[in-house]
């Protein structure tokens, strides 16, 4: 009875040590601020309780973004704490109009000059390009090597002259336009006379010529592998837009063209995705002027001409094309009789919209006969189109009908 009763006391006296050591416990887990302490090192939970020093979860910063900001016209570097509130301020230089990481710049080409491949160069402020800026030799910024440019919501303007930046040496320009408000004013040229390739991304923003009557986009006649990618942007142009002379890859995806001309075209591969061209000039048929183009006032115009590579290829994919005054898709031959080895691929839906009394697809007859004899091909598999155009450039098992909303092009019964 004894024994027993001892070893009741002995469980009693277990029992309360250990309702008193978690109690304990849970009152430490409770005696720790659930607020962030912190210093220009590390943060900490701090205790609640009074005459400690003990803290909790101590542990050095954590950065892993940067931004950048302006205090009393002062541009700092600014990297937040991924854990805390504390951000830490790196000062950049007075009067910086651009920076990379922690360096700031007071002149854009002092950037472009120091810029080492790492990183982006970030436009802190609207900066205009004038001609003191641009390189010798050039009306223009000359690119030799790779730059990634981040617009950062800013404008970049080229004043008194058309062309911002000209792309050589295969090297690469990487223009960061998806901050609200970014732009860019002047005429961007991909590669230089003598094959001298130059390369472009564009993702975001919007991009304008500044001179009357000029491109936005062009690349040179004389390049044979000069590629462009641009999306999720607009371009605008009182001429043609894009102008596209030399040979390369171009893909635009997610675009917004408007122009005298959308997209005048000699050379090279382009396919265009949910995009959308608005041309609004006055029609003027193509004519042979040696050099360079005169605008249609078509929305796209493939144009087989002496002394260019010529081999286009034009796919588009939910393509809506509007030309006030001219044809939707021109393809012509200016000042020579035979049309280059043109491949056009349309599919997806899309709309094609010409002028009145104009086709939604105007060839020549060159073109026609080549598509017959194999040299081109075309291949129109859907779309619908303000008015009818040869039939030959339907894609084959598919046909062209007249409804009330236009001409669509479908698959024929027996293929369905």
């Amino acid at each position: 009875m004894k024994k027993r009763f001892l070893s009741v006391i002995a469980i009693l006296c277990l029992t309360f040590l250990l309702s008193t050591l978690f109690t304990g416990c849970e009152m430490d887990e409770n005696n720790f601020s659930d607020q962030w302490t912190y210093d220009a090192t590390d943060h900490w939970h701090e205790s609640t309780r009074e005459n400690t020093d003990e803290v909790r979860d101590k542990s050095t910063h954590l950065y892993r973004s940067a931004n950048y900001e302006k205090i009393d016209d002062v541009w700092y570097y600014v990297e937040p704490c991924e854990v805390c509130e504390y951000s830490k301020k790196t000062a950049l230089a007075n009067n910086s109009v651009a920076a990379i990481e922690k360096i700031g710049y007071a002149n854009l080409n002092d950037a472009i000059e120091n810029y080492d491949g790492l990183g982006e160069i970030v436009l802190l402020e609207n900066v205009n390009v004038t001609n003191e800026m641009t390189t010798q030799g050039f009306s223009a910024i000359n690119l030799t090597k790779d730059v990634r440019l981040n617009l950062n919501g800013k404008t970049l303007t080229r004043v008194n002259a058309k062309s911002l930046f000209v792309i050589t040496n295969n090297a690469t320009l990487h223009i960061d336009g998806r901050t609200q408000g970014s732009s860019i004013n002047g005429t961007i040229l991909t590669g230089y006379s003598g094959n001298n390739n130059g390369n472009l991304i564009i993702d975001g923003g919007t991009y304008t010529a500044t001179v009357s009557d000029d491109c936005e986009i062009q690349t040179n006649g004389t390049c044979n592998n000069s590629n462009i990618t641009a999306r999720n942007a607009t371009f605008n142009s009182t001429d043609d837009t894009f102008y596209l002379a030399g040979s390369g890859k171009f893909k635009i995806d997610n675009c917004q063209i408007n122009g005298y001309t959308g997209i005048y075209m000699k050379a090279g591969d382009l396919e265009i995705r949910s995009s959308n061209i608005s041309a609004t000039g006055s029609f003027a048929a193509p004519v042979a002027n040696g050099n360079g183009a005169n605008s249609t006032g078509d929305g796209i115009i493939l144009d087989s001409k002496s002394g260019y590579i010529g081999n286009m290829i034009l796919k588009l994919d939910n393509v809506n094309i509007t030309s006030e005054n001219g044809y939707a898709i021109h393809e012509a031959l200016t000042d020579i009789s035979t049309s280059s080895a043109v491949r056009l691929t349309i599919e997806n839906n899309g709309t094609f919209t010409s002028a009145e009394g104009k086709e939604s697809i105007k060839t020549s007859e060159a073109f026609i006969n080549a598509v017959d004899s194999g040299s081109a091909m075309s291949e129109v598999k859907s779309g619908i189109f303000s008015s009818a155009f040869d039939e030959k450039l339907l894609a084959m098992g598919y046909e062209l009908t007249e409804t009330t909303q236009g001409y669509i092009v479908r698959e024929t019964v027996e293929n369905l």
